[in-house]
């Protein structure tokens, strides 16, 4: 297959994942001699469409399977398709998934890591859960990040809150003719 291929077609193959085609992934994966071909299977677990499949991939972020910088951002790309799911393994995981993250960096820190994962959220209770964990799991230095992405969230449901209706409204004025 040529190369400029590979990605596009690994992450179709993990969005469209059974059990089997998963598994063979993961086989792949952990067989790759390059951070690049590796990453790419990787990567394909983030877009797994069936929850099942979705779990079983956010229980590699708790394993030693990778390096830090390699599985980093895992949790916060499943929760793009699966938000329930990721943000409910980070608050029962999250002493786990902290002690793997570095206090500060070039990329996602301590500060930064749960409001990576609520951040698809647009529902004003989960800005509050976001809030609440960073206060009681991070502590004061991860309240700025907490608070700009509690505020997105909130946006983003009061968004909602105003045109779903008028959308809705849209669609079934369409579909009934």
């Amino acid at each position: 297959m040529p190369g400029d291929l590979r990605t596009a077609v690994c992450r179709i193959a993990g969005w469209y994942a059974d059990a089997t085609t998963w598994e063979k992934l993961h086989v792949l994966a952990r067989g790759a001699t390059s951070t690049e071909e590796q990453n790419r299977y990787y990567q394909a677990f983030e877009e797994v469409r069936d929850p099942a499949l979705a779990r079983r991939t956010l229980a590699l972020a708790l394993s030693e399977e990778r390096g830090l910088a390699q599985w980093f951002n895992l949790v916060a790309h499943v929760a793009r398709r699966h938000p329930e799911l990721a943000w409910n393994f980070a608050r029962e995981n999250s002493a786990a998934l902290l002690a793997k993250v570095p206090a500060g960096g070039a990329f996602l820190t301590r500060n930064t890591y749960f409001p990576a994962i609520a951040e698809n959220f647009s529902d004003e209770t989960r800005a509050d859960e976001l809030l609440a964990l960073v206060s009681a799991k991070v502590g004061a230095a991860g309240a700025s990040e907490a608070a700009k992405s509690a505020e997105n969230i909130r946006f983003k449901a009061e968004l909602r809150a105003r045109v779903m209706p008028a959308v809705d409204a849209w669609i079934a004025a369409k579909s009934s003719r």
